[in-house]
């Protein structure tokens, strides 16, 4: 991701053919058993986790940056037009697989530089739910 904001609502990576795969994994297999932080490379990642559970992601298949009034209402749209052009697989069907983007919005309309990414790829876990498996995600153009 860049340090400055380009102009409001350009959209970094078109979305034309855009795949966005969610697949099973076995998070014993990965580094530090199952750690998601440990996952992250050091440039261009992303992560929500607590406990041990959340997300992470790391790359850049698709980001925009909005500013101003209209911030949030150009990011949903941004978000829902690339949602519809993209073709989703998502094998394990839980909350928070499928296609999920990260998002930093500026609090007051001026400046109010706000971002939102779809990382190219992603992995997540919730332990703490009944019969959830940890996943992994890959977009590819």
């Amino acid at each position: 991701m860049s340090t400055s904001a380009p102009p409001a609502g350009r959209d970094e990576a078109p979305a034309a053919d855009l795949t966005i795969r969610t697949v099973p994994i076995d998070l014993a297999d990965l580094p530090a058993n199952g750690d998601l932080l440990a996952l992250l490379p050091t440039d261009e990642s992303v992560s929500w986790v607590r406990q041990g559970e959340g997300l992470v992601g790391w790359g850049v298949a698709a980001q925009v940056h909005t500013a101003g009034p209209t911030r949030f209402a150009d990011a949903a749209k941004w978000w829902s037009e690339l949602i519809l052009r993209a073709a989703i697989d998502d094998q394990v069907d839980e909350p928070g697989t499928g296609p999920v983007c990260f998002g930093s919005f500026g609090f007051a309309d001026e400046p109010g530089h706000s971002t939102l990414v779809l990382p190219g790829s992603s992995s997540g876990a919730a332990a703490s739910r009944p019969g959830s498996r940890p996943w992994g995600k890959r977009r590819r153009r």
